[in-house]
């Protein structure tokens, strides 16, 4: 509870981010930020549970947030599909197979970090938006899988080293300008 205001600010800061990303470049540790808190988040929402019930269910995990994101997320994308439709009928340059093969398709399946690498707004890219939250729900089955492991395995202090690892390694390639 005491981080949800800090959360509540990077959430706001996130979306002004998402808003104006060229203006607000600098903001980006606001996602850095969402995640870190997010991260302990659901990382303690698992360990609760495992207290609770001694095991950790993935599928429950998983289906909560299914319902909590997935609705918006695809009337989000079947609104662009009908405004790209609309735009490629009344304009013929407008291209409805590369819409629905670099943003519909990427955003719906979360993969849209690795169809639009550059994770802001570039010519022909819609939805530059989605690429932080591919980024997340992929760092949430990594970091839920690692938590599971450390539950079965007993092995907390190894799972913090590699959740640890992984923010430096994330860090080191942000530092040097990798994508």
């Amino acid at each position: 509870r005491a981080f949800d205001g800090v959360r509540g600010v990077s959430v706001m800061m996130v979306i002004a981010l998402h808003a104006a990303p060229l203006k607000l470049e600098s903001w980006s540790s606001a996602l850095d930020v969402f995640f870190v808190l997010s991260g302990f988040l659901i990382t303690t929402l698992l360990l609760e549970e495992a207290d609770r019930t001694g095991t950790i269910s993935l599928r429950r995990f998983y289906t909560r947030r299914a319902w909590r994101l997935l609705p918006s997320l695809y009337t989000l994308l079947a609104i662009v599909l009908v405004l790209s439709v609309i735009a490629a009928f009344v304009n013929s340059e407008v291209d409805l197979g590369l819409i629905i093969r670099q943003d519909i398709v990427p955003a719906g399946l979360y993969y849209y970090n690795f169809a639009n690498p550059l994770g802001y707004p570039s010519e022909g890219v819609l939805l530059f938006q989605m690429w932080s939250l591919s980024l997340e729900e992929q760092f949430y089955i990594v970091g839920a899988l690692i938590v599971l492991l450390m539950v079965r395995t007993r092995r907390f202090v190894a799972g913090a080293v590699v959740l640890t690892a992984i923010a430096i390694l994330i860090e080191i390639a942000r530092g040097r300008g990798d994508l």
